[in-house]
């Protein structure tokens, strides 16, 4: 199963259609935008938090486990990775 990383652009989230996660990756040669759905079993955590999609953030650093269904990109897994030197930013 293929994995990428980034931050966050957006998520999508409309009542009649599947939430969509919209991630940007930087490389040495360019920014690259992937928009991707996020199914209802789909995996989210953070840390060992379960996560809803409505609670992923813009700005949030991911690592997305991908599968293609139906000729879509839709996510497996995904774990917002939370950084040493920021993580007691959500207290203060």
């Amino acid at each position: 199963m293929p994995t990428i990383w980034g931050q966050v652009e957006s998520v999508v989230n409309h009542p009649q259609s599947t939430p969509n996660l919209v991630l940007i990756t930087r490389t040495p040669v360019g920014t690259r935008r992937t928009q991707c759905l996020i199914e209802a079993e789909t995996v989210i955590e953070k840390g060992f938090q379960r996560l809803a999609p409505s609670e992923l953030h813009g700005g949030e650093f991911v690592v997305v486990a991908l599968g293609e269904h139906s000729g879509r990109l839709q996510t497996e897994r995904i774990d917002v990775i939370v950084f040493a030197d920021r993580a007691g930013e959500d207290e203060a």
